[in-house]
């Protein structure tokens, strides 16, 4: 019964609504909604959270639970309903873009998706007909929040002349709504572009307006009709041509309290009732969740305020405070967690209080940053964020799995990532940041509580170390925008260090969960497979040692998913092709392995390969570009950590008595940052820099973790074993 009323709970919270109430399911693009999500997430993926979810709600009367999920799957059901039959208030408007990459600047009447509403994650199935619902027309030149953009068909470069500006594409917005009004009343319009009005049966067109926003006036009657709009904005502005304002639609009416934007009429009353009634269920829901979580996490009330003055500290800074490309407000508010994680010996209370610090540290600094939830980060033209996000698209686009590619030439599974992302946050680029980053923190300190340190004060130093320098790395302007972006390399970032903390914590376990995240990563960044096969095979020596028959489970796990992609191109390609077909062209392969045969007698090949020795090291010309000093001295600490804990680690075997030696098993973990870093002595490494790296440096700190953790080094079944001699 417990795990019922979890799942329950999570489809309650999931399951489609109608738009005009707070918990409307997917996406869960509201704040209320957001923090469910992050109430339910960890209580469904984590063991030791779902054992004491069971173990709370065993002592409840067994009637209790029973009228539980009744009220619950009522709820649902109730919900279903508002979805089929409550429709909507509000304008819906349908969007559809005027012109694509192929005609630049023509209109595309021969596009097949001419005359259809462009799709919206906040509307997946594009119901009503319409790209989105908007509440109320009040529109200016950088809020319009047009997520469909960020697709291939509109890759502008604004580095061209002549191009389209992607933040200020041709569009043209269709909007029906129903009015009520016991009285007549004055309508004002502000616009830039064309505009024709309908009041009913009555038709209405306005001057077209091209520079600044013209303003006009309408008289709307009294009683109840249909209010349409046809709205299309292309002033005719090009890269390289004098600034102009941008797009502008505003619909006001005079009010006793002033201008206000025009409101339709709202759903009827009974539908409006059973949305209540749902919001009243969700926050029962919501009151259950917090007396489990506060049950969990314990009283830490100081830590708690001080985590909520911290956040009003990052908020106010807003991601201006850097020192060296590291935000310094949120890396130093971070600490406070971590301590707390590495002070508690081996509490997972503590780790689950740093859960909720660290998501309310991450959700005001991007509230800082995009300033609304629904705010929408354009792409730019020609890039990988812009390609990804098309790929993700593409599946809402044509429902099929294809992704944009019959076969895959970009990094296959990430498009599938980030398709889930989108439906489960919306078209908006603060929540979905905020929670990546929310989760890659909580990586690093899961680890970090996963490898507490020895009794040694060499120990406790690499533990606290490694915990701070991978929290200032995940914290560089560089990885937090690259994340903002949806660039690809941020689910293998949190799948590694997840992977290395289940296959080589001490007690063991958590294998098959650990395979399952290596493969997802092997398939999201294939260029990262000798690293990531290099950990299979440290753990697989580890199995075979202590007899674990059950790890061939985990390798057919691993392998399963290795074998997706080749499964994709073949189904939708009909070619075999084991992975990408970019892994080998020449921008990808800059160095083939037979030019080192040459590396004697060839100046140029060895200038070459000094360049991608200074991007591994983050040195030379790729770590000083740019107008803001970089972070080198995360990338130099992390170097310096992982090389003392190697040291000190061999060192203390050769000193011990008996005499120690470190096993295969333990050489290999240690070794895995070579292991990922070293490819890119033939395959580039200056593209999106430091992209490629980042993962290579997260493996430092993790070895480091790992040397210093007493039970890592005791010979237990989850870590590299010690042989005496």
């Amino acid at each position: 019964m417990p795990l019922l009323m979890l799942g329950l709970l999570a489809i309650f919270l999931i399951a489609p609504s109608a738009p005009y109430h707070e918990f409307t399911g997917l996406p869960l693009d509201s704040l209320p909604q957001y923090l469910g999500l992050l109430a339910l997430l960890p209580i469904v993926a984590w063991p030791w959270l779902r054992r004491r979810w069971c173990a709370t709600a065993a002592r409840l009367p067994a009637g209790w639970l029973a009228l539980a999920a009744a009220v619950l799957a009522a709820g649902t059901l109730l919900k279903g309903a508002l979805f089929e039959e409550g429709g909507h208030d509000g304008f819906a408007g349908c969007y559809h873009a005027l012109y694509r990459h192929e005609d630049n600047i023509r209109p595309r009447p021969d596009d097949r998706r001419a005359g259809l509403c462009e799709k919206a994650w906040e509307n997946p199935l594009a119901r009503f007909h319409a790209t989105r619902i908007d509440p109320e027309l009040d529109f200016g030149p950088r809020d319009w929040n047009l997520s469909f953009v960020n697709h291939r068909r509109f890759n502008f470069y604004d580095w061209r002349g002549g191009s389209l500006p992607r933040d200020r594409l041709p569009f043209s917005a269709y909007w029906r709504g129903a009015i009520s009004s016991p009285e007549p009343r004055d309508a004002t319009l502000t616009y830039v572009g064309r505009v024709q009005v309908w009041l009913g049966a009555e038709a209405f067109t306005f001057p077209s307006s091209q520079g600044a926003p013209r303003t006009a006036g309408m008289r709307l009657p009294a009683g109840d009709y249909s209010l349409v709009i046809a709205y299309t904005f292309d002033d005719g502005y090009r890269v390289g041509l004098p600034e102009r304002g941008g797009a502008v639609f505003r619909l006001t009416t005079s009010t006793a309290s002033g201008e206000r934007p025009l409101r339709t009429r709202p759903a009827p009353a009974v539908w409006r009732l059973a949305g209540r009634t749902v919001d009243a269920l969700a926050a029962a829901a919501a009151v259950v969740l917090a007396s489990f979580w506060l049950s969990v996490t314990g009283m830490r009330w100081r830590v708690f305020l001080a985590t909520a003055v911290a956040a009003a500290i990052v908020y106010a800074a807003g991601g201006e405070w850097e020192l060296m490309g590291i935000d310094a407000p949120m890396t130093l508010a971070l600490l406070l967690p971590g301590f707390m994680v590495v002070s508690r010996r081996g509490q997972p209370s503590a780790l689950a209080a740093a859960y909720w610090c660290v998501a309310a540290l991450m959700l005001a600094h991007e509230a800082a940053v995009a300033g609304a939830l629904d705010a929408v980060l354009i792409r730019r033209g020609g890039s990988d964020y812009l390609t990804y996000e098309s790929f993700a698209r593409a599946i809402l686009d044509t429902g099929s799995l294809a992704g944009g590619e019959d076969v895959f030439h970009y990094q296959p599974f990430f498009r599938y990532v980030l398709f889930v992302e989108r439906l489960l946050l919306g078209d908006g680029d603060l929540l979905l940041p905020a929670f990546v980053r929310t989760a890659l923190v909580m990586a690093v300190l899961f680890a970090a509580w996963t490898f507490r340190a020895g009794e040694s004060r060499l120990d406790a130093a690499l533990s606290l170390s490694a915990g701070a320098l991978m929290l200032a790395l995940v914290n560089t302007e560089e990885i937090v925008s690259a994340v903002r972006q949806s660039l690809s390399e941020y689910p293998t970032w949190i799948g590694f260090l997840l992977c290395f903390s289940l296959f080589f914590r001490p007690r063991g376990g958590g294998t098959t969960t650990g395979a399952l995240l290596l493969g997802v990563s092997l398939i999201t960044r294939i260029n990262q497979a000798p690293g990531l096969l290099w950990l299979l095979g440290s753990r697989a020596w580890i199995a075979l040692r202590a007899g674990q028959r059950g790890f061939l489970i985990a390798v057919g796990v691993f392998g399963a998913l290795a074998a997706l992609p080749a499964v994709h191109n073949y189904v939708y390609g009909e070619r075999l092709v084991w992975t990408t077909t970019s892994a080998t062209i020449s921008q990808n392969l800059r160095i083939p392995p037979a030019r080192y045969l040459d590396l004697r007698s060839d100046e140029a090949l060895r200038a070459q390969v000094v360049e991608h020795l200074e991007g591994i090291l983050y040195s030379g010309a790729e770590a000083d570009r740019g107008d803001r000093l970089r972070p080198w001295p995360v990338y130099r600490g992390l170097q310096v950590l992982w090389l003392t804990a190697v040291i000190a680690l061999f060192v203390r075997r050769r000193g011990s008595r008996p005499r120690e030696r470190v096993d295969l098993a333990t050489v290999m973990t240690l070794a895995s940052p070579v292991v990922f870093l070293a490819p890119h002595l033939f395959w580039q490494v200056d593209v999106y820099y430091p992209r490629h790296i980042v993962i290579g440096y997260l493996a430092m700190g993790a070895a480091a973790l790992y040397a210093s953790c007493a039970g890592c080094r005791g010979g237990s079944t989850g870590g590299g074993t010690v042989v005496k001699r």
